[in-house]
């Protein structure tokens, strides 16, 4: 078994709804994403679980075209929380690399959430 990393920034701003404290406000982050990409032995291609630089590719236009530098409650439909950003961001990937296993982000240093779906 396989897993590939690989980590992108974004920077945004949003304010999280129905929610009471200084997060309600308007505001921004640096986000980090990590992506997992996971594969058997057997699925390899070229011995390679997918080219960097091809993921990297599919990974810089769908971030750059949707979320970054974006007021994040004027591009999605949801509430911008981690947890929602982290499940939006991983359908709109896995619909492109299929092999993706999960998507970790982090809003700032020490917290994180990842989501993955097990199958």
């Amino acid at each position: 078994m396989y897993k590939l990393e690989i980590e992108y920034h974004f920077d945004a701003a949003h304010k999280l709804l129905n929610y009471k404290g200084a997060c309600a406000n308007l505001h921004g982050h640096t986000y980090l994403i990590k992506f997992t990409l996971k594969c058997e032995d057997w699925e390899l291609k070229n011995d390679m679980v997918m080219d960097f630089k091809d993921v990297k590719k599919i990974i810089k236009r769908i971030i750059d075209k949707n979320f970054d530098h974006k007021n994040l409650n004027r591009e999605v439909k949801y509430n911008p929380t981690a947890e929602n950003l982290a499940k939006d961001i991983y359908n709109r990937v896995k619909r492109k690399i299929p092999i993706l296993y999960s998507v970790e982000i982090w809003e700032g240093l020490g917290t994180s959430i990842k989501y993955y779906r097990d199958e």
